[in-house]
């Protein structure tokens, strides 16, 4: 299977790096670094902390023409970017920007404008898995309360199971539809919390509250749910003696939903499993 690249820039719109006139040519910055830091202990070294380097990919772009070059240059000024690549048969991604472009004229014999990148990453490559927990309307329907029990909760509200295939904790987006009020999420793995957060606040019909704990776009606001427009931070209404912004450990675990719903727990939550390489 030939492996595929792309670029996603700020506003949503994609570049197709495998077109035939703008095509991305030999990568290189795909596989492992480390920069990992050793203490002297006589005459070995040992471990003190492994961290993972930045990644820089660098490859050529090859143009067939001038223009397609310019409007390459006008997509990629809309940062962060995210790199998408697909060795096998799913996509990973890796948030950066292009840092360096070198620009040459068009080649006598070949007809092409190579330019040779630089892309500089802010993230490790991320795979985003998705789960969904819907508790359709229903008449009667019981008024859930977020103060019960937490065994209590795990029965009456949204319970969703997620697996992390990634060798380290991986952050999340958690999105709890309204109408709900005082939501709660917990992490649970072999039915112990590791980590929660809980929000004092109303969410109406139609929006959203959307948690995020990765890096850079940490972030408890509520937003309009069909359209994604930004309604108003709600972090000061979150309790501080929690950790709010959960992270999901390697293998499997459970995400529970509660709040006070009169139709039952409408929630999603995308997991970014993390890997030092693709």
């Amino acid at each position: 299977m030939v492996r595929k690249f792309k670029l996603i820039n700020a506003l949503g719109a994609e570049w197709n790096l495998m077109r035939k006139d703008a095509f991305l040519h030999s990568p290189e910055g795909l596989g492992i670094g480390k920069d990992n830091e050793y203490m002297r202990s006589g005459s070995a070294y040992e471990l003190v902390e492994e961290i993972p380097s930045q990644k820089t990919v660098s490859f050529e772009m090859v143009f067939a023409s001038y223009e397609i070059y310019r409007q390459f240059a006008n997509f990629i000024v809309y940062t962060p970017l995210k790199l998408a690549y697909m060795p096998i048969n799913e996509w990973a991604y890796l948030d950066g920007s292009i840092t360096s472009m070198s620009k040459e004229e068009i080649g006598y014999s070949t007809k092409r404008l190579v330019c040779t990148c630089t892309y500089t990453a802010t993230s490790m490559w991320y795979i985003p898995r998705a789960a969904r927990k819907t508790s359709p309307d229903v008449e009667n329907a019981k008024k859930y309360n977020y103060t019960y029990d937490y065994a209590y909760a795990d029965e009456l509200n949204g319970t969703i199971r997620v697996v992390n295939n990634a060798m380290e904790d991986s952050p999340a987006t958690i999105s709890i539809m309204g109408p709900v009020t005082n939501p709660a999420w917990y992490v649970s793995v072999n039915n112990k919390v590791i980590a929660s957060g809980a929000l004092t606040a109303d969410i109406p019909e139609g929006d959203k509250v959307v948690i995020n704990s990765k890096d850079g776009y940490l972030e408890v606001a509520e937003y309009v749910a069909d359209t994604d427009t930004f309604v108003r931070n709600l972090y000061q209404f979150t309790d501080f003696s929690r950790e709010t912004f959960v992270m999901f450990p390697p293998g499997n675990s459970t995400l529970y939903i509660a709040g006070t719903t009169d139709t039952g727990i409408d929630a999603w939550v995308e997991v970014e499993e993390v890997h030092d390489t693709i």
